[in-house]
This record gives structure tokens, sequence and C-alpha cells, in this order.
């Protein structure tokens, strides 16, 4: 692939400080892979920004996910916990992680998913060379699997593929991304619980670009069924479809021009797969727009969590998937006016909405919450700045 981070333009350039930057872990019962993540984390090559904190934040976890955290960080300073008793989720531990870090960048992840050893590097590159640009986000791809996939793994192969595919086109960032703390400043608001997508759209509102860096790559595990999958595309769209009435933002893989596009890179031979997943998705989408209409909440949903990982390979993880294998000579197929796939490295800049109007800011200016109930777990560092209040962060 070509170049990995956006050349800064004259004028845009950051001072030469080197900004601190804060990783927030988010789980609740994640024993399978907490400690993967978190080490995956420890492990990250990072020269553009000082890397000071790595906030794993416990929301009402009754498994073993606690204690491997707690495990890291007796042997790594630089591992801090918070144990939020209750689950209440993902925005509201997103805003109590936000009251505790001092940081001007911040890297917020599940804590099922694997950043390779250079993700944030290629994450915070950007950020650091423009300050116009906000918000990045990495390629997601499905860890391989030591048995023979199953029809859920290859529909969850497909469904990532056919997101890379719109990414390229214009942004869209999940599972783990790189964001301003400027942008949050004022919190996440209340009710819509798409937290990455939520973001784009703070982005969005204050006129900021997003950056997809499909060098960047993290891994992700297939949901234990189909039914699963089922459920949390049946989520995701009643969430986009609140974020849509709520602050007038629709996320790219919403477009049906972006995702025609995409649909044209499939190889022929998948198309059995490709009409079963337009299927899956035609009807979570309707089922969640029901479930808005209804007055259905997804603040929080059952989750069916593996005890081990033990079937998937991450370590030296080929970049192919099952369904990049199969399509690499898709790869350059032309999408319109000459772009194409092969431009994956190269971050996909955005400071326009999804019609292609310049986006305004001040669309809706939230206000701060108040402060949370969760426990932040520190051994205090001598000499460190702030250790009297509470805040996690490194000195400049």
């Amino acid at each position: 692939m070509g170049g990995q981070a956006a050349a800064a333009e004259p004028g845009a350039t950051v001072g030469t400080a080197q900004p601190r930057a804060a990783v927030g872990i988010f789980a609740h019962n994640e024993q399978a892979t907490i400690g993967q993540v978190v080490e995956g984390f420890l492990n990250q090559t990072v020269s553009s920004a000082a890397l000071c904190d790595v906030v794993v934040v416990c929301c009402g976890c009754t498994d073993d996910t606690l204690p491997i955290a707690r495990e890291i960080a007796a042997r790594d300073p630089r591992v801090r916990l918070m144990v939020r008793p209750r689950r209440e989720g993902k925005v509201s531990a997103i805003n109590e992680f936000l009251g505790v870090v001092n940081a001007e960048l911040l890297v917020l992840s599940g804590a099922d998913v694997v950043p390779t050893n250079n993700a944030v590097e290629l994450l915070l590159s950007p950020l650091v060379a423009d300050k116009r640009c906000m918000m990045t986000g990495p390629r997601v791809v499905m860890a391989s699997k030591l048995s023979p996939p199953r029809a859920v793994d290859r529909l969850h192969d497909l469904l990532w593929s056919l997101h890379h595919a719109v990414a390229l086109q214009r942004p869209k960032l999940g599972e783990l991304v790189a964001i301003r703390q400027d942008v949050l400043r004022h919190r996440l608001p209340p009710g819509i619980h798409c937290d990455e997508a939520l973001m784009e759209s703070m982005v969005a509102a204050q006129g900021g670009r997003m950056g997809y860096v499909a060098d960047a790559l993290v891994y992700n595990f297939a949901p234990t069924s189909v039914r699963e999958l089922y459920q949390q595309r049946r989520r995701i769209a009643a969430q986009h479809e609140v974020l849509q009435r709520l602050r007038g933002y629709r996320p790219s893989t919403t477009d049906p021009q972006l995702i025609m596009r995409a649909l044209r890179t499939m190889p022929g031979g998948r198309l059995p797969l490709v009409l079963l997943l337009i299927l899956l998705e035609a009807a979570a989408r309707l089922h969640g727009h029901w479930d808005v209409h209804c007055g259905r909440s997804y603040q929080l949903w059952r989750i069916a969590r593996p005890r081990s990982r033990d079937g998937y390979r991450l370590a030296d993880m080929p970049v192919s998937t099952v369904a990049e294998a199969e399509s690499r000579t898709a790869q350059a197929a032309e999408l319109d006016d000459g772009g194409s796939l092969s431009h994956a490295a190269t971050p996909h800049f955005r400071d326009r909405d999804q019609r292609g109007n310049a986006v305004q800011p001040g669309l809706r200016r939230m206000q701060p919450r108040k402060p949370g109930v969760g426990r932040l777990e520190r051994r205090p560092r001598e000499g460190a700045p702030g250790s009297g209040s509470g805040t996690v962060g490194c000195g400049r």
C-alpha cells in the first residue's frame, strides 16, 4: 500500500511540542480478549505523540475481565483501571473516561478489538500533521480462524469488506477511533448509543475532517451465530435512525449509492453470500426502524461472550481475510472518476455532509454531564502532575 499519513497543508501544521495521547478501553465481560487488547496497546510503536496512559474501563464485569486487567496494571505503570459497578452503556462510560484523562489526543476502543503494533501511530499521525483533521479510524478485518469458517464468519467478513469499500469513498469509522479531545469537550449527549457515528456527527458539526486510514489494521471477531449478527445489525440500524432524527446525520454506510458502488467491487463468485447479507441487512434495518417507532432503547443490550478466543490466530496474522483472498483482483475495480480501491493507503478526509453540502459548526451544543459513579484505581506515581486531583495523564 502507499502513503500512510496525510500530508499537512500550508498553515495547518501543529506546533513542535509533542502532544499527549491516552487510550480508553471499554469492557463488559471481555475476559477472552482483554489481555490481548491491553497488551496490544502497550506494545504500540508511537513516535508522533506521547502515549501516556492506557485506561481500562470495566463496566459491571462479572467474569475475569477485572482480575486480568489488574494483573497487567500491577506490572505496567501506564495501565489504569476505572471500575464502574453498573453497566450503563458505552456512551456513559466514555463520558466518565473523558473526565479523568489529561491528553490532547484520545484513542477509544472496545475490549474485543486487537490493534496491530503500528495502528495507533498511523491513526494519530494525521491528527498531529493537520489540526483540521479531528478524527481517524482504521480498517477492520476479521481475525483468522483456525477451524473452517462458519456461515456467520463469512457474513461477518463480507460485511467488513463492504465497510472498507464504502469508507474508501466516504469515511465510516468504527470499532476503534482516534479523536481530538476538543471535539468531546462537552461530552457525548445522552439518548444516542452508536458512539462512533455520534462522534462523527460532532466532528461534522464543527466543520472538521475525518480520515479513514486503511493501512492501520485492527482485528475483531465474528458473532457466535447468524442470529447474534442479525441482532447486532438491528441494534445499529435503530441507533443510526435515532442519530438521524436527533442530529440530522447519516453515516456513509446508510448511503445507497455508496453501498451499490461497494457491492460492485465484490467478485461474482460470492454472489450467493452477498445476496444473503443483503437480505439480512435489509430485514435488520426494517426491524431497527420499527424498534425506534416503538420507543425501544438500546442503551443496554444482551451480549454473548465466549470464555476464550482460542479458535482464532492473532499473532503474525496476514492482512488477507476470507473475502479479500477471493476478491484480490477486484481491488483495482474503478469506482468512478478514476477512483479505485488501490488508493486504500491514503487517509480519506471529509469536511462535508453525506449530501455534499458544507457542514456548518454548532449543529448542537452539548452540556457536560454530572460526574460519574465509577471508581478510578490508580497507583501513585512519584512526581506525577495532578497526583492529588484524580486526573490521569502525563505532564507536558
